[in-house]
């Protein structure tokens, strides 16, 4: 900003009242109310803070400043008080008039003042903003323009030299900064960045799958973190075929899915397109043993629910629910982590995860029967349907008789056999993992239980694990991981472990 006199009686914005302060014409862009100079003065130079001040002071009517224009043997070569020099005759010295030719002199001398408080408040600028970013202010050089005078030195401030920016560095305000500071500050977004990504991972898991989200919460926080994003990206992949796109068959679809599997290639090798994909890369990055042929498996499985909305055996349903769900326990398995006192491979420990995520599927299966049929669609083996004599066409009108209860009954017992071959794989897993996978599978095999409850009714009635019962289910599983362990406490729950699981479920249904 421009400052005016060296009086120490100076106003901000008015005249002052000491007769020999003056004030200077600035733009009007300043802010600051011209006032004119008066006459009789003659400059002098003042630095305050680091800007070049003209005022007046009092003197003679003879000034020292140079004309411009003028002869250099035609200038002022008279003492800084404007007097003539020594042995001079002052009668002789030459004398302009007292009016106008100062008043042009004044108006050249403003002129210059204000070209240079202009260049000097870019340079204050500049140095602002080296400070801003963390770089000390570089000191605004100055230069003699090579024109003197008896009244002192005319300078002139040049222009601040600007650091080169690479033309790679699109990050705002990183102007100043060295690549080092750059990349750092680039990590601090990218950090910030992740954490609001898992954050809402686990609000995404615990919208969708309650009781999944349940057993994570007793992972550590990286694995919890990447377990949330390896859902997170099953949920959506889920949702192109079971979502508002479910009517979009064929083409669009499929181009959809095929889309889906290019955009996995690219956040797999480091190019996400949003958040949820880079916490999905950056659960990569952590676990290098995760492989991509799961994610793509997947997506095939997605396939075959455009392909197909009926399977005539087993074999084929299994298939699915390999692809759809059993690729989801070989996908966490490297995240849990195996035991390497009883496990020395990951390779001994996928077929228990994949029979666990094939369980999980066939319980979804079982109790999503209603709801399957209102979208056309059948996944229990049209083989076995007909071997217990009961037809698509009794199921897709909701019919629940004996043949039907006798056809879920075979389904729940041969679930429960997925379920007792994923439970011996628990210990081989790493003992942080342990109870989250236990208490997750004791919650979900409940389900079976709601089921049986219901007289197999899953056209009316949803069969649902009440909060009581997963409650009661957290202390039971931990005693498992302690009996699985062969702890002494572990030893002696096996006695009353399926006298509890009972009191458990009457205490559920006085709930309901």
């Amino acid at each position: 900003m421009l400052r005016r006199s060296c009086s120490p009686h100076k106003s901000e914005l008015g005249a002052s009242p000491h007769p020999s302060s003056c004030m200077f014409t600035a733009p009007a862009k300043w802010g600051i109310t011209p006032h004119r100079v008066r006459r009789d003065r003659r400059p002098s130079s003042v630095c305050r803070n680091r800007r070049r001040v003209w005022c007046c002071r009092e003197g003679s009517e003879t000034t020292s400043v140079d004309e411009p224009g003028a002869p250099r043997d035609q200038r002022s070569a008279g003492t800084p008080n404007g007097s003539p020099p020594p042995g001079d005759n002052a009668a002789s010295a030459p004398r302009r008039d007292s009016r106008t030719p100062l008043r042009r002199d004044s108006s050249a001398i403003l002129q210059r003042v204000i070209g240079t408080l202009s260049r000097l408040d870019q340079a204050d600028d500049c140095r602002d903003s080296s400070a801003d970013m963390g770089k000390p202010p570089a000191a605004a050089p100055l230069a003699d323009n090579g024109r003197t005078g008896s009244g002192g030195r005319m300078t002139t401030i040049s222009p601040p030299s600007t650091r080169p920016t690479l033309p790679w560095d699109t990050t705002g305000g990183a102007v100043g900064l060295s690549l080092l500071e750059r990349q750092l500050s680039f990590e601090r977004r990218k950090d910030k960045l992740l954490r609001q990504a898992y954050h809402e991972c686990g609000r995404i898991t615990s919208i969708f799958a309650k009781t999944f989200y349940l057993g994570t919460l007793f992972l550590p926080e990286h694995k919890r973190n990447a377990v949330w994003a390896v859902y997170v990206w099953c949920r959506r992949t889920d949702d192109l075929v079971d979502g508002p796109r479910v009517r979009q068959r064929d083409a669009l679809l499929r181009y959809a899915l095929t889309d889906w599997e290019h955009r996995l290639r690219m956040t797999w090798h480091g190019h996400p397109r949003d958040a949820l994909d880079l916490a999905l890369y950056d659960t990569v990055s952590r676990f290098p043993q995760l492989r991509m042929e799961p994610f793509s498996d997947m997506i095939q499985g997605m396939l075959m629910d455009v392909n197909r909305t009926r399977y005539h055996n087993f074999d084929e349903l299994y298939l699915y629910c390999y692809r759809v769900a059993g690729t989801v326990g070989l996908m966490t398995l490297p995240i849990m982590g195996v035991s390497p006192e009883r496990c020395t491979h990951l390779a001994e420990a996928a077929e228990p995860a994949l029979a666990l995520g094939v369980a999980l599927q066939l319980t979804n299966i079982l109790r999503d029967v209603g709801e399957d049929a209102i979208r056309g669609r059948i996944y229990l083996p049209l083989d076995e349907m007909e071997h217990f004599g009961y037809s698509p066409d009794e199921l897709m009108r909701g019919v629940v008789n004996e043949n039907y209860r006798r056809l879920l009954r075979f389904q729940v017992t041969r679930v429960r056999g997925y379920y007792r071959t994923a439970e011996h794989g628990i210990a081989k897993l790493h003992p942080d993992a342990r109870l989250p996978i236990r208490a997750s599978l004791d919650m979900y095999r409940q389900i079976l239980d709601s089921i049986e409850d219901n007289d197999y009714d899953n056209f009316h009635r949803r069969a649902y694990v009440s909060r009581v019962r997963k409650t009661l289910t957290l202390p039971v599983s931990w005693l498992r991981v302690q009996q699985a362990e062969g702890t002494a406490l572990g030893r002696l729950w096996g006695r009353f472990d399926r006298a509890f699981m009972q009191r458990g479920r009457r205490m559920g249904e006085e709930e309901l």
